[in-house]
């Protein structure tokens, strides 16, 4: 007769064995993410994803960090110069971590309750810092194709500048600047971009405004004046034409102030 086997089993053939790989944590998430934005702790996710088998769900993950990252983008273009983003960046931070504790939270728990280990969180945060590092590459990549075709730059003071281009050299740049400067209109307060190219027998002269002014036709007169003040200040008395331009330097509204001896009397 056969001998019967052994019905008491050893405890580690009935209780399962830890996972050889390691996951991070919701909160790895949010460290990522409060360092190289939703992108970086979209990586986290996916990554996560990977090791527990669902390859859906990590490009899913991806593919919600990389629109997330184009829709902060678009969104730190339409705010106005002078905002912070860092409020919003860190209230981005806080929603991933809540995002990985309700995708991910019960796997996480589950992973550690059979043994299984923790992700490095130094590993989250250095994914944090590459992807910093891109977004800061590609906007530094993105600003120079922007500008490349903007001339040459002469800057004064603190981020207020002029390009100069199509035959303008840096010496009428430098003139114009000097004019703005006793003007007050570069008075070192806030960043400003101006523009200055030939034109007709004169010169064109693109200010950056703020959105909107170009439709104000209260704000014309002032913008009359001050072509005029840089005619006589800054090109002896040449044809100025005034141009105000949205970021990208695309005239919206031109003001034309002719050269000096075609003036009527008292203007």
């Amino acid at each position: 007769m056969d001998e019967l086997p052994d019905p008491i089993k050893k405890p580690e053939d009935v209780l399962p064995k830890p996972p050889v790989y390691r996951l991070y944590s919701p909160q790895h998430v949010g460290i990522a993410s409060i360092i190289g934005g939703p992108g970086a702790g979209a990586v986290v996710l996916s990554l996560n994803y990977q090791k527990l088998g669902n390859s859906r769900g990590a490009v899913a993950s991806l593919t919600l960090g990389i629109l997330a990252v184009l829709a902060l983008a678009l969104v730190g273009l339409a705010l106005p110069d002078d905002f912070r983003l860092g409020g919003i960046g860190v209230g981005l931070a806080v929603a991933m971590l809540y995002v990985a504790k309700g995708l991910q939270g019960q796997a996480y728990e589950a992973h550690l309750a059979v043994g299984g280990r923790k992700a490095s969180g130094w590993r989250a945060a250095g994914i944090g810092v590459i992807a910093m590092g891109l977004i800061v590459g590609s906007w530094f990549i993105l600003a120079t194709i922007a500008t490349s075709g903007m001339g040459d730059r002469v800057t004064f003071g603190r981020d207020q500048e002029i390009y100069y281009s199509g035959g303008a050299t840096e010496a009428d740049a430098r003139r114009l600047g000097k004019a703005l400067k006793d003007l007050d209109i570069f008075d070192g307060t806030s960043p400003k971009t101006v523009a200055v190219e030939p034109f007709n027998d004169g010169f064109a002269v693109s200010f950056v405004v703020q959105d909107g002014t170009w439709d104000d036709p209260t704000k014309d007169e002032g913008f009359r004046q001050l072509g005029q003040a840089i005619s006589d200040a800054a090109f002896d008395g040449a044809t100025v034409q005034v141009r105000l331009c949205n970021d990208a330097l695309t005239s919206k509204k031109e003001i034309l102030i002719l050269r000096r001896d075609l003036r009527l009397p008292g203007t």
